[in-house]
């Protein structure tokens, strides 16, 4: 029987630790390193600029506009 509660206890200990950790590196992050829409951590290589408001989105949140010469990105509340 002794293995079982302190196994438990041991798991348990870590799960909150990690947890912990996690919403410390969220909190951390300044805005730009988040997508204004969802919130998600950016990946650098996949961070895109609203031409209309310039604050960073990630693909999921931002349209590619293809009615000019050139490709333009907009947010989804810009492009609506």
């Amino acid at each position: 029987g002794n293995p079982t509660p302190f196994g438990l206890s041991s798991n348990s200990s870590s799960f909150d630790f990690s947890k912990g950790k996690k919403s410390v590196d969220r909190r951390r992050l300044p805005s730009n390193d988040r997508c204004n829409f969802c919130e998600k951590a950016l990946e650098r290589d996949r961070t895109l600029q609203c031409c209309n408001c310039q604050r960073n989105y990630c693909q999921f949140c931002s349209v590619i506009n293809y009615d000019e010469s050139s490709e333009r990105v907009f947010c989804l509340g810009c492009s609506a």
